[in-house]
């Protein structure tokens, strides 16, 4: 996970109860600019099982802001269900209505980053208002 090395400190040694995933380090950063400091990254829209293991060392929420195209929808309903298999607190960013496909956590402002964490979905509310399938197999990387 890009940036694990400077959550990884607040994550099992404060309060911290939270961490953001991304899928690349160019949104992790613009994450980091707008104070949302514990992201960190896929480096690509899947969920590796090292990285799925590194997440499942924590106790806290796990948002999923994965971007808002095919790919990331098939990314985060992966390591929603892979997560949530383990006993994690996953929830999904909740990206605006108006935003276009293809849409990507770097193309929005600080108000919309902070809005879409705070109304993020847990992953059976979010499949549903996305059309996914709740029987669709999981897809392992």
């Amino acid at each position: 996970l890009w940036n694990m090395h400077n959550v990884y400190p607040d994550l099992f040694y404060t309060d911290l109860d939270a961490v953001v995933v991304v899928e690349g380090y160019k949104a992790c950063m613009w994450m980091i600019q707008n104070t949302i400091d514990n992201t960190v990254a896929f480096m690509g829209s899947r969920m590796s099982f090292a990285q799925e293991s590194q997440l499942c060392k924590f106790s806290g929420t796990i948002y999923l802001c994965l971007d808002n195209n095919k790919a990331g929808r098939d990314g985060t309903n992966d390591a929603a269900r892979r997560l949530t298999a383990k006993g994690q607190k996953v929830r999904v960013f909740n990206y605006p209505d108006y935003v276009e496909e293809g849409t990507q956590p770097d193309n929005l402002d600080k108000q919309e980053l902070l809005t879409g964490l705070d109304t993020a979905l847990p992953p059976e509310l979010w499949r549903k208002r996305h059309g996914i399938h709740s029987t669709k197999q999981a897809i392992t990387s």
